[in-house]
């Protein structure tokens, strides 16, 4: 396995929204805005209640949306997991399949459970 190079200095992001960019963007060679977005905002994103941003969605028609989960920002408390299974649900309202990717898991092998990510498969610890 490629070892995730360091984040670059202008990376808007969190260091596991990195190795997630860099396997699409290096190890799957996708390019943002044809194959993906990055900080995706739905509903309003961050400015209206109930607004949601995707940390990726895939444009080729698959219509999957990817969000790591940071323990911090997302396991921290009852209302952050709650607040991810109504994300999935804003989601499913659009047609997008949202896949959450647990921060252990994308650092430990970001390659595998990315590739996972794409083809529908969830491995995080939101379940709803």
């Amino acid at each position: 396995m490629s070892a995730v190079p360091p984040i670059p200095a202008q990376w808007p992001g969190s260091d596991l929204e990195w190795m997630c960019y860099w396997v699409l963007t290096v190890v799957l060679k996708m390019k943002e805005g044809v194959d993906f977005s990055y900080q995706s905002s739905r509903f309003g994103g961050r400015t209206e209640l109930g607004g949601i941003v995707l940390d990726f969605l895939m444009l080729d028609g698959s219509r999957i949306g990817i969000d790591i989960q940071g323990e911090h920002w997302h396991y921290g408390e009852a209302e952050q997991i709650a607040d991810a299974v109504l994300r999935r649900a804003r989601c499913q309202e659009l047609g997008i399949e949202l896949i959450f990717i647990d921060g252990d898991d994308i650092s430990r092998n970001p390659i595998y459970y990315v590739r996972e990510a794409l083809a529908g498969v969830d491995h995080s610890r939101v379940k709803a």
